[in-house]
């Protein structure tokens, strides 16, 4: 059988698959001769092919959007490696994710859309770095300058952390749990003694060498008397104070009033 759409698998004599007719080496599946394959399997590859065609050509510019979808472009190659495209989808997505560690993230850790939940979704990018190690690729251009791109991003959620370990809820994002995303930047950067005392409440590890903190692209001040205890925190379109009791102003931004998070 023919799938009926651009890029697709259709019945060679020889048992091999061959895609949309544009030229190129057919694609054989190892082990497997084609008259084995249901009309399912067949429409099931047919979909990748499209989904990851698609996106090769169609992805986001930036933001989180685009962090889901050249996760997803990478793992469509990896998961399909006998398709024609694969390597070209691998490298389109781990040179675009590289960009975008500069482009969609400010020079001091936080992403252009100041929303530190949203923003926390470079993570996705991780996910091409694990799969590229997985299969062998790790040596492949730009995989490790991906993963040691995040640090600085990681580093960022340290520094505008509240007294209960969470990131501010700017703009229209909600709450980023910042001990659950240092537990994983401290699986890839271990020697960060200052993510294991985060991780680990103090038990390893070191406190971060600084109290306060200002972030100045991304226009947040954090003003600490000590790392855990009293936290004044100004954002763009929010002011909040916290203290040991909970939230004392509120969280108020362009979307009216909201829950802070309180203290230890």
């Amino acid at each position: 059988g023919q799938a009926d759409q651009r890029g697709h698998v259709e019945d060679q004599p020889d048992g091999t698959v061959a895609k949309d007719g544009r030229g190129g080496d057919p694609v054989h599946l190892p082990q497997v001769r084609l008259q084995a394959l249901d009309d399912d399997l067949l429409l099931m590859l047919a979909m990748i092919w499209d989904q990851a065609d698609y996106l090769r050509r169609h992805h986001s510019e930036t933001s989180n959007w685009l962090n889901f979808e050249l996760a997803g472009l990478y793992t469509a190659a990896v998961v399909c490696p006998e398709f024609r495209d694969a390597a070209d989808w691998r490298r389109h997505a781990v040179k675009t994710a590289v960009a975008d560690l500069d482009r969609g993230w400010l020079p001091d850790g936080l992403t252009i859309e100041k929303t530190p939940a949203y923003g926390s979704y470079f993570t996705n990018y991780l996910h091409i770095h694990d799969l590229a190690k997985h299969t062998g690729r790790e040596g492949e251009e730009g995989v490790v300058e991906l993963l040691r791109k995040t640090e600085p991003l990681f580093a960022a959620y340290l520094k505008i952390m509240t007294p209960d370990r969470k990131a501010p809820s700017t703009n229209d994002n909600g709450i980023a749990d910042v001990k659950k995303l240092l537990a994983n930047g401290l699986e890839r950067f271990p020697m960060r003694g200052d993510f294991r005392w985060i991780v680990t409440d103090g038990v390893e590890g070191h406190p971060p060498a600084f109290t306060s903190v200002c972030l100045p692209y991304a226009g947040v001040a954090a003003l600490r008397g000590r790392v855990g205890a009293h936290l004044h925190r100004l954002g763009v379109l929010v002011l909040e104070l916290l203290v040991r009791t909970g939230d004392v102003l509120g969280n108020v931004d362009d979307h009216g009033t909201g829950p802070a998070a309180g203290g230890d």
